[in-house]
């Protein structure tokens, strides 16, 4: 599955990141959406992914939602102005992944990602950073198993 990055997880990219997802600055949240609407744009004028793709952004945990004021890939998604659907939802008891290591980051999340609908378009799963692509891996392998076209996946930044 290709994977798009707009940049490496450093300042100012980290900055913005951080911003949006630590900080609850919603309005920089508007601004990164704008930044993907036309990334999108841009693979699909380059071929890279099918023209009227929908998004789902990446699952995260409810709780972690919630002390963010939303989730903030959701938020960024629906900004962008491309259809959305946050389809997928982590395990609220999932364990952060901060301090694991690829391998350990797969196996913590095994089983934990759920999904509530598969989108009836091909779709692109979004995130705010790739590290060891766990997470979209888990992702992708959901939509798949249950019958979603996935075509790629961006992020904001790659680690």
């Amino acid at each position: 599955m290709p994977v798009f990055a707009l940049g490496p997880y450093a300042d100012p990219h980290r900055g913005v990141i951080l911003a949006m997802k630590e900080h609850n600055n919603m309005t920089v949240r508007r601004h990164v959406g704008a930044v993907l609407a036309a990334a999108l744009r841009h693979l699909e004028a380059q071929g890279e992914i099918p023209s009227g793709a929908h998004l789902v952004p990446a699952p995260t945990r409810a709780t972690s939602a919630r002390s963010r004021g939303g989730d903030p890939v959701t938020a960024i998604c629906r900004a962008a102005q491309y259809p959305t659907h946050p389809v997928l939802r982590l395990a609220e008891d999932t364990p952060d992944q901060g301090s694991l290591d690829e391998s350990g980051r797969r196996r913590n999340l095994q089983g934990m990602v759920s999904i509530s609908a598969v989108p009836t378009r091909p779709v692109i799963v979004v995130d705010d950073v790739v590290t060891t692509g766990a997470t979209l891996q888990a992702s992708v392998e959901k939509l798949l198993a249950c019958g979603g076209d996935v075509r790629a996946c961006l992020v904001l930044a790659a680690a």
